[in-house]
This record gives structure tokens, sequence and C-alpha cells, in this order.
């Protein structure tokens, strides 16, 4: 599961928390950066938690304050309810 959700028009990031070139052979190879733009900030899950990927998360929160993008970080097992 990705720790940068695709719910936001802005996949930048995502790199950080998957392997976007790894992928079955059967999938097309192209990688598709837009998101579904249902908000209009990148959800980086996991954060602070004591999942597995919360170290990446952590990663991915740093780098994206450093880029200006807008984002919210959850826990895991929180939500956002709009």
């Amino acid at each position: 599961m990705d720790s940068i959700s695709p719910a936001s028009g802005i996949r930048l990031g995502i790199d950080l928390t998957d392997a976007p070139l790894l992928a079955p052979t059967s999938y097309d190879p192209a990688i598709i950066w837009e998101g579904m733009s249902l908000v209009d900030f990148i959800i980086v899950a996991y954060f602070a938690s004591k999942h597995p990927e919360a170290t990446v998360a952590a990663s991915a929160v740093a780098w994206l304050e450093k880029a200006g993008l807008p984002f919210q970080a959850i826990r895991d097992g929180e939500v956002i309810v709009r």
C-alpha cells in the first residue's frame, strides 16, 4: 500500500514510498503521476505510527515540506472525513 495516497491530484513523492518502475510485466510500463484530485493536498499515511512504512512516511513528509507542497500526514488507522 502506498504511504502517499493517489486521492490528491499530485503524486510527486510517491517514488519515496514505492518503486514505480517495479511492476509485473503484464502492466503498462508508463507511470501515471496524476491522482484522482479528490482532495487538494497529498495524503501521507502511516506517519508517526508503529507501521513498517512509518520511517518512509517521515522521509516523505520531510521532502514535501522542503518542496513546499500541500500535504496532510495521518497515522495508521486515521482517516480524513470531508
